[in-house]
């Protein structure tokens, strides 16, 4: 019979000869919901989100987007994202029009992003156990942002608008002014990371 130290001592070795790996499911981005001043639209989410994993995993990146801590890009990646899903939480005009009228920030949208990540990093997954790590933030880029007031591209026009104030809105009927928030209405989306971070721009 095997002894008690030796018991331990094999466990000790096949512990630090395996590779630990953390699978997650994580709700990384939510359409139709005011976000820094921008609302990302049911459409270009879900045309979108399969940029978040390669090609091989039935997406449409070249390779399995990155896991970072705090959107640092020049540090190793904790993991990757093998797959994700798009879940709309609206129906007709709610989900297609969703950018006319945002979800203030805390709330669901009118869908969101569940990727599944594989955690790789030993340390990042001691953290996630622990409640260390906890929320997330998804790194993206896109090819417009549309003002909400004058409808000008940010990229390419000047607009004067400044997201978060509040600009008298010119109708039909001028006796009648009404008023809107100014945010960016962002196109086509990619996605490049997911990150934990301390403070998520949604709760």
């Amino acid at each position: 019979p095997i002894g008690d130290e030796a018991k331990k001592a094999a466990k000790d070795l096949l512990s630090k000869d395996r590779s630990p790996k953390l699978v997650l499911s994580i709700d990384a981005t939510h359409a139709g919901v005011l976000t820094n001043g921008r609302v990302y639209p049911h459409k270009y989410v879900s045309d979108g989100y399969t940029s978040f994993f390669s090609k091989k995993n039935g997406g449409s990146a070249a390779y399995d987007k990155p896991v970072l801590l705090h959107h640092d890009s020049y540090n190793d990646p904790v993991g990757r994202i093998v797959d994700a899903k798009y879940v709309p939480l609206k129906k007709g005009n709610a989900l297609e029009e969703d950018f006319l009228d945002p979800d203030d920030p805390g709330k669901r949208g009118s869908g969101f992003v569940n990727v599944t990540a594989w955690i790789i990093d030993p340390g990042a997954i001691s953290k996630i156990l622990d409640g260390r790590y906890l929320t997330v933030s998804a790194g993206h880029s896109t090819d417009r942002m549309i003002c909400s007031i004058c409808g000008n591209n940010f990229f390419k026009s000047y607009c004067e608008h400044i997201p978060g104030r509040m600009y008298e809105l010119k109708g039909e009927d001028a006796s009648k002014p009404d008023t809107g928030l100014c945010y960016y209405i962002t196109n086509n989306m990619t996605y490049h990371e997911v990150s934990f971070v301390n403070h998520p721009a949604q709760p």
